[in-house]
């Protein structure tokens, strides 16, 4: 513990710590739950896995989840002091979380990218930590902030054993890209989604402000504000654009459903018919018109952005229309009363002074007439005022009704004080019902990005296509529906691992030209890559892993034809750097990663190792390289690009059945720019394979 804080202290000098004596048990965490009625929100699903089942007050965990519901009390400590777990606890949005390397099944659900294999690979970010050049940067073309946000999700958790979604986003992508009547409005489309605000981040706000308890406990409820006007109109106008911004989706969904149902061309995507189709219909996009139409009519919009406070609307509020009608009642009774005094005296008797204040609803007599005050044997007449002329009573009648008028205006007056974060909270109470409709948006926005990638790699003079998946026979899920090109089709046990692309090219570095592209295969073995420096191996390398990527999250790939089976995990040994702050060296680093592959990596995997054993000397670097390359081709049997200078490892495996020989070769340029193309040495005699470059 003392070294990590060590470690904090070099990474972040300046961060603030809290220091914590201990966690919370699982007993004071779930009793922590259970008093702020947390417990209620979260899943049915979630409660069987964790708690025991025989605790009927649901405060005891079961044995093998203790140490993670006491992990989840010193979150929930964390969120106390930085104040926002009311926000955040509320949503119940909770679920256990089992690794997939723990997962009992052949193929993981998800392809795994680590920290690594995503630096290498320049997924998210480049070498230099910038976002130029990367893969997230070529292919998002989406137009919102939460289609952006779901790329990215799915680039770093792209699909494996979920083999009917793969399938339903490849057909959705196809659709989107090549049939012709979706794509004259594709941009259209695109269009209107850029115009929608960050619907999911104002959906969160929504939730927080809509917290009677966070609008009673928080240290906001009692912040005076300097500019409370631009604070309130801020707050309203978030609340309009919301609902501008699910009604113009709404609307797009509706035109996107009524054009893919009357287009010429057939629309066959499951997926894209079933976003944009409403639940009553067998879709998946929620009816927002009523709702919408309701909040609407809750206030005057344009009246509250004038007078920055909202007065609803009759039928909006409940508890406020009793308070108004309460109010209305009040004054009827004292004006019926009234009545019965003009009668009682024969004279003009009328109310002085009804506004809200002191000694309201005064009874003005003329003097004339005052005399009758003192013969009337069920009122008792209390003098409270003059003038000439005239003379101003109350009377217990009087002060019974201007007490209840006063405590309905005094209700009315509370009401409308919360009456924003009452409308608020309606609103909030069907956050799963907004929350469905951004994540169908959302969704839709990030299939249009990658329908775009075809134009993208066409554009630079490369290919697209589609990737073929070849399924294996256990995989846990099996559909029935197949792609018609080229078809995804399912093999026996026996059938390996396979990466096979024709004229395939690095998607990151689409944009230049210059770049060659490369035929390559991988069955079930470890390819040996040889050639001299900057011949692009590691280039050649990251193409595979970026195609892969690319084929699992339902993308086009920058190649002539690709067909794989599916990739359970990338690993990647690229580069020398060394970690001065964990105090490991450059070999260490390199020692870390293989020592990752070689105890994590299946035969569903995919393994690209650059130059394994430089860091350390020739002989220890050789057998180094030599072991771990004997590993993954006999025993793991994974797919592996392996490339080495150490020339006399070729010559001991070579014979080996599943490794197979490859070497970059000159081809020249018309400009004298040398360039490199993979050439396959296996089958050549061992004289051919030497004057190719394998020496």
């Amino acid at each position: 513990m003392a070294q990590f804080g060590k470690l904090l202290e070099l990474i972040y000098p300046t961060a603030p710590r809290h220091n914590f004596r201990k966690f919370w048990t699982s007993a004071d965490t779930l009793q922590y739950i259970a008093e702020k009625d947390v417990l209620s929100k979260m899943s049915a699903q979630f409660r069987s896995q964790v708690l025991d089942p025989s605790d009927v007050l649901q405060q005891t965990s079961l044995p093998a989840y203790e140490l993670a519901v006491s992990s989840l009390g010193g979150i929930i400590q964390y969120l106390e002091k930085a104040l926002i777990s009311e926000d955040i606890l509320s949503l119940g949005l909770f679920e256990v979380y089992i690794p997939e390397e723990n997962i009992a099944t052949k193929l993981s659900r998800n392809l795994i990218l680590d920290s690594v294999t995503m630096k290498n690979l320049e997924v998210l970010q480049n070498l230099r930590g910038e976002e130029t050049s990367t893969l997230f940067k070529i292919i998002n073309k989406c137009s919102t902030p939460f289609g952006k946000r779901l790329l990215r999700n799915w680039l770093c958790l792209p699909l494996c054993n979920q083999r009917e979604e793969l399938e339903l986003r490849q057909e959705a992508v196809r659709e989107l890209a090549e049939n012709g009547a979706v794509q004259l409005k594709v941009a259209s489309w695109s269009a209107v989604l850029g115009k929608l605000p960050d619907l999911e981040r104002l959906l969160t706000t929504i939730h927080s402000a809509s917290s009677l308890k966070r609008s009673r406990d928080h240290p906001d409820s009692r912040a005076i504000l300097f500019e409370g006007d631009l604070y309130r109109r801020r707050r309203l106008a978030h609340f309009l654009n919301t609902l501008d911004g699910f009604q113009s989706l709404s609307a797009l969904m509706a035109e996107i459903c009524a054009l893919l149902s009357s287009t010429d061309e057939p629309v066959k995507s499951k997926l894209l018919t079933q976003l944009v189709t409403l639940q009553s219909a067998g879709g998946l996009f929620p009816e927002l018109e009523s709702k919408i139409a309701h909040f609407r009519g809750s206030f005057d919009a344009e009246k509250a952005r004038k007078e920055l406070s909202i007065i609803p609307n009759p039928g909006a509020d409940e508890e406020y229309d009793e308070a108004v009608e309460g109010i209305a009642s009040a004054k009827r009774q004292l004006n019926e009363y009234l009545d019965k005094q003009k009668l009682f005296f024969g004279v003009r008797v009328c109310y002085f002074n009804e506004k809200p204040g002191k000694n309201r609803y005064q009874l003005e007599i003329p003097d004339s007439a005052v005399v009758k005050t003192t013969r009337s044997s069920s009122e008792s007449y209390k003098e409270v005022g003059r003038k000439k002329g005239f003379k101003r009573f109350h009377t217990p009648t009087i002060l019974k009704l201007v007490a209840k008028l006063e405590a309905e205006e005094n209700r009315r007056a509370s009401l409308l004080s919360d009456i924003f974060r009452r409308i608020l909270e309606k609103f909030d109470n069907d956050y799963q019902h907004w929350s469905t409709a951004i994540r169908c948006a959302a969704k839709l926005d990030v299939l249009i990005s990658l329908s775009k990638t075809k134009q993208i790699f066409e554009s630079y003079e490369s290919y697209s296509t589609l990737p073929n998946f070849i399924w294996p026979s256990s995989s846990a899920e099996q559909s029935a529906s197949t792609i018609e090109e080229g078809g995804n089709q399912s093999s026996d046990e026996k059938e390996e691992a396979i990466f096979q692309a024709e004229e395939l090219r690095n998607a990151c570095l689409i944009e230049a030209r210059q770049l060659i592209a490369n035929d390559i295969t991988l069955k079930n073995g470890t390819m040996v890559l040889t050639g001299p420096n900057m011949a692009g191996k590691t280039t050649l390398m990251r193409s595979v892993g970026l195609a892969v990527v690319l084929a699992q999250i339902g993308a086009y790939v920058p190649a002539k034809s690709c067909s794989l089976s599916p990739v359970d995990r990338i690993f990647t040994r690229i580069g020398a750097y060394d970690e001065v702050i964990e105090s490991q060296s450059t070999f260490m680093v390199e020692l870390n990663e293989t020592v990752a592959i070689v105890r994590h990596a299946t035969p569903h995997s995919l393994v690209l190792i650059d130059e394994l054993g430089r860091g350390t000397s020739t002989f220890d670097g050789i057998a180094i390289a030599q072991a771990v390359l004997e590993e993954l081709a006999e025993h793991t049997r994974c797919r592996c690009i392996f490339s080495t200078h150490f020339h006399s490892i070729v010559d001991e495996l070579q014979d080996l059945p599943y490794i197979t020989l490859a070497h970059m070769v000159s081809v020249g340029d018309s400009t004298g720019i040398s360039l490199y193309k993979l050439l396959s040495l296996s089958g050549l005699p061992g004289g051919e394979r030497q004057q190719a470059g394998s020496h």
